[in-house]
């Protein structure tokens, strides 16, 4: 980074990826919360040498540069003071200013297998996250959601104790079976009984150094009953909203939820019944596909996409429930859970 690309950072002031401070002679010591907080968010940078005045930011510099990088680096070394130092030297650069120094610290994303990043010996009282231009420290549930987040093994795969077949949606699972013959007819997997056909689609697992087979926690989510599913996932809830006009005092004008006992509230109907809701009314311009009329547009494909993928890559033990809504000019898909890469 040279001059220039600095000053013009700092006129933009303090933000989710940005944070400044003074540090003439001395190490700030809430440096390393933030360090802590843009690993376990989405990474950035901190500049040291830059003095904040009302809403303004100027180069003040860095007196004792040699110091403070001999600080630095002792610290983020220390494993009793930080858990892991996931910088490479070239992450750290001093940049002169007018003959004024300044220390620009570049702090990456951490992997999900490093996180969480914390201070101290005890990561559920030291791991920070960052919100706008402020470090917060996490709870016990965000602290507990990225240690199980290191784990290569998927909560989709655990097998459920005393669950068996009779345990499922058979409605559910016979629609399922029939639209994978309409789609696949000649593929072998159409033949296969249920327990061997849930098997290979990973809503079945077999444990063979334990000797155990059973429903999967996948399987339970996609052909299970609500409340049956609940008892495993707790948080457990699927939630359509429906809103024409915005500016209607009625709250929503139609709602489709996982507990309402009608239907089997399971992640597969529930697909079933959001997708035809919320593409009902999109227009379809008259388009040929040879000689026949082609009623799917890229909008139409956008939705399946947008609520396929809320619904997949969703924390099912997380604190809040999928939640689909549909307004008159725009859609919003909210699901639980942190991403696992980064947001770009």
């Amino acid at each position: 980074m040279n001059e220039k690309e600095l000053l013009e950072l700092i006129e933009n002031d303090e933000s989710a990826e940005l944070e400044c401070k003074k540090s003439e002679k001395e190490l700030p010591n809430d440096l390393w919360k933030t360090y802590s907080a843009f690993a376990n968010t989405s990474g950035g940078i901190i500049l040291l040498g830059i003095e904040q005045k009302g809403y303004n930011f100027f180069v003040k510099g860095v007196n004792e540069v040699s110091k403070i990088l001999r600080d630095f680096w002792s610290v983020i070394n220390n494993i009793n003071k930080v858990s892991s130092n996931i910088l490479r030297d070239d992450d750290v650069e001093v940049i002169n200013i007018s003959g004024k120094d300044v220390i620009k610290i570049y702090i990456p994303r951490a992997h999900r297998r490093q996180k969480p990043i914390y201070l101290g010996q005890n990561p559920i009282v030291g791991t920070y996250r960052r919100n706008f231009d402020g470090d917060y420290r996490c709870n016990d549930s965000e602290v507990k959601r990225m240690l199980a987040d290191q784990s290569d093994f998927s909560q989709d795969e655990k097998i459920l104790k005393n669950y068996t077949l009779e345990d499922l949606n058979k409605e559910s699972l016979e629609k399922y079976r029939n639209r994978f013959s309409v789609l696949k007819p000649s593929h072998p997997w159409t033949t296969l009984d249920n327990k061997e056909f849930l098997n290979r689609i990973g809503a079945w697992g077999k444990d063979r150094d334990n000797n155990i087979e059973g429903l999967t926690i996948a399987g339970l989510l996609m052909f299970g009953n609500e409340w049956d599913i609940t008892k495993e996932v707790p948080e457990y809830f699927l939630d359509y909203r429906e809103k024409n006009d915005n500016a209607s005092q009625i709250r929503w004008e139609d709602r489709v939820t996982s507990q309402d006992g009608t239907w089997s509230g399971n992640i597969f109907d529930f697909y079933f019944k959001v997708i035809n809701k919320i593409t009902s009314d999109i227009n379809i311009p008259f388009k040929l596909k040879g000689i026949v009329r082609e009623d799917d547009t890229s909008v139409h494909k956008a939705l399946r996409e947008a609520l396929a993928n809320a619904l997949i890559h969703a924390d099912y033990f997380g604190q809040r429930g999928i939640v689909v809504e549909k307004h008159k000019d725009y859609f919003k898909f909210l699901n639980p859970g942190e991403l696992r890469v980064s947001l770009k």
